[in-house]
């Protein structure tokens, strides 16, 4: 299936690339409100393309020992807008302790899990973000105060082209799904009781046999809002 995706995707870019640049034309030479129409259609479809080919693409994991507060960091400042457009505060309480991840893949798994936590919590909302170790493990939750997953099957939100909202890739959960289980982690999701959802992973604390530490800094709400 993953093989089919990216070669329709492939089809699909190329007869968008020319209908984007006639209409680039047309609205250079008439100033037309249909072509802009047009234009932003087609980026949002090239969106699409974009995140199909990187579903479909090998995610071999090279993982090692990583702070994860400097990576949560990083997202946290990439998904400060959006946030802030909502009046969304970051509560994070790490504690002090590392994890064995590839970095880029733990980074994409933060980015579209604070994707889904802005998008699903209420303006004003808080998005709590925390982790725990115990028997070499670590587990990173993050929690939202948004509507919840009740009656939705959690099993089903990390299947490809899944989704319960009306726009966006359908790809954000399950990309997260294969990046974990690339690192030999585990994601998975529930409903809170008092509304809202959390999702939940799980990770080495060092998979490396290395017995090697990274000196975590202190992250508190106030460095996000």
């Amino acid at each position: 299936r993953e093989e089919m995706l990216a070669q329709i995707a492939h089809e699909i870019r190329n007869p968008l690339g020319g209908i984007e640049l006639l209409a680039g034309l047309i609205r250079e030479d008439s100033n037309s409100k249909y072509a802009e129409r047009i234009l932003s259609e087609v980026a949002t479809l090239k969106g699409l393309i974009t995140a199909y080919l990187d579903f479909s693409r090998p995610v071999k994991a090279d993982p090692t020992v990583i702070d994860i507060a400097v990576l949560l960091e990083e997202a946290l400042q990439i998904s400060s807008r959006s946030a802030a457009e909502k009046s969304i505060q970051f509560d994070v309480n790490l504690q002090e302790k590392t994890v064995c991840f590839d970095p880029n893949h733990l980074r994409q798994v933060f980015l579209n899990l604070l994707v889904n936590a802005i998008e699903a919590s209420p303006v004003g909302g808080v998005i709590r973000i925390s982790s725990s170790s115990k028997d070499k493990e670590m587990t990173i939750r993050f929690s939202d105060h948004g509507e919840g997953l009740e009656g939705i099957e959690t099993e089903q939100l990390f299947a490809p082209f899944y989704t319960t909202r009306a726009e966006g890739t359908c790809l954000g959960l399950a990309v997260c799904r294969k990046l974990c289980t690339e690192n030999n982690a585990h994601i998975s999701a529930r409903h809170l009781p008092n509304a809202g959802a959390e999702f939940i992973i799980t990770a080495k604390v060092d998979d490396l046999g290395s017995g090697s530490t990274v000196k975590q800094k202190s992250v508190t709400v106030n460095d996000y809002e």
